[in-house]
């Protein structure tokens, strides 16, 4: 999910804060959860993100650690990364209006490319899509 929201409509929602605002556990779904379904979060059981030094290094992610400057591939899980599963991001930057514009924007693009899919043919790539309105 995160991959389709542009980092200018990322920017434009979380203004300064947009590079804290991203990550497992954090955004973009924890403001897509506080609009589509306020009444199952938890805002009141959200905190800062704190990474665990796996075996003793504090560089960690679930592709790995940093041994003396070298990336290591060293596969973890989320919860030897963090106690908590978060894998950065600040969830308390999440808000139902930044779910809102998140969920517009994905579906708007969903619809978009489903309407795109319509006007080609799936056995011929190359083909460009058909100019014929679309019933």
């Amino acid at each position: 999910l995160w991959r389709s929201i542009p980092d200018n409509l990322w920017s434009d929602i979380y203004g300064p804060d947009a590079p804290q605002a991203r990550g497992h556990g954090a955004d973009p779904l924890t403001s897509l959860g506080l609009y589509l379904y306020p009444e199952k979060m938890r805002p009141d059981l959200i905190r800062p993100s704190a990474a665990a030094a796996a075996f003793g290094m504090k560089e960690t992610s679930t592709v790995g650690v940093r041994f003396e400057g070298v990336s290591v591939n060293l596969p973890l899980n989320a919860h030897e990364v963090n106690a908590d599963g978060m894998l950065g991001g600040n969830a308390a930057l999440a808000s139902a209006e930044a779910g809102r514009r998140i969920f517009d924007h994905v579906t708007g693009v969903v619809a978009r490319f489903a309407l795109h899919m319509r006007r080609v043919d799936p056995r011929e790539p190359f083909r460009p899509p058909s100019t014929e309105a679309i019933r």
